[in-house]
């Protein structure tokens, strides 16, 4: 899987409407990667950041190489993860860890997201693709029924919430796509320069 997230400087020229469109359709898509009913593997080689590692999360196992940085740094636009990102984080490595994670934008390597509990494995980056396809084999080897119905099983036991948990980002998102500090947030980037943001 190769993404990054996503182009900035497309938020800053899309409007409203398009914007929140945008959100419920890339939540719509990462979730239908999260229904696949076979294990997903994410391999993560480089920068999985925003939308990339929202990506990621969507997926049953990530496996990191050494060179790989992830990171939600929406909170430094004035936005904040809304493809599933606050849902999903907070379920894989818990409210305070997430929140930790989520509120300062502060990306992390490899090792740290291996210590964290957002990857599972860190190899050197030449043993990434490698390492995938033996745990891919391992798990191909399994009974399929099995591995079917523990996927499902894992994913129904937190269902139950997530609708509400994705819903409930759309209408936080609108809340700071509406705000001046997304527009200052992604001005400054832009620009390479601080945000001031406001509380507006």
């Amino acid at each position: 899987m190769l993404y990054a997230g996503a182009d900035i400087k497309e938020f800053a020229v899309m409007d409203f409407n398009e914007l929140v469109a945008g959100t419920r359709s890339g939540q719509k898509i990462i979730s239908r990667l999260e229904q696949i009913p076979v294990p997903v593997i994410a391999a993560i080689n480089g920068a999985a950041l925003g939308g990339g590692l929202e990506t990621t999360l969507a997926c049953d196992i990530r496996i990191a190489s050494e060179k790989a940085l992830l990171g939600l740094p929406e909170v430094t636009l004035g936005i904040l993860p809304a493809y599933g990102g606050v849902s999903r984080l907070s379920n894989i490595i818990g409210e305070g860890n997430a929140k930790m994670f989520i509120f300062t934008g502060q990306p992390l390597d490899a090792r740290q997201a291996l210590t964290m509990g957002i990857v599972q494995e860190v190899v050197p980056p030449e043993r990434l693709m490698g390492r995938c396809m033996e745990v891919a084999s391992r798990i191909a080897a399994a009974a399929p029924l099995p591995v079917k119905r523990v996927k499902e099983g894992i994913r129904k036991r937190r269902d139950c919430n997530m609708e509400a948990s994705l819903e409930n980002e759309v209408l936080y998102s609108m809340e700071c796509l509406h705000s001046e500090d997304r527009t200052e947030g992604i001005d400054a980037f832009l620009n390479k320069r601080k945000p001031l943001f406001k509380n507006k």
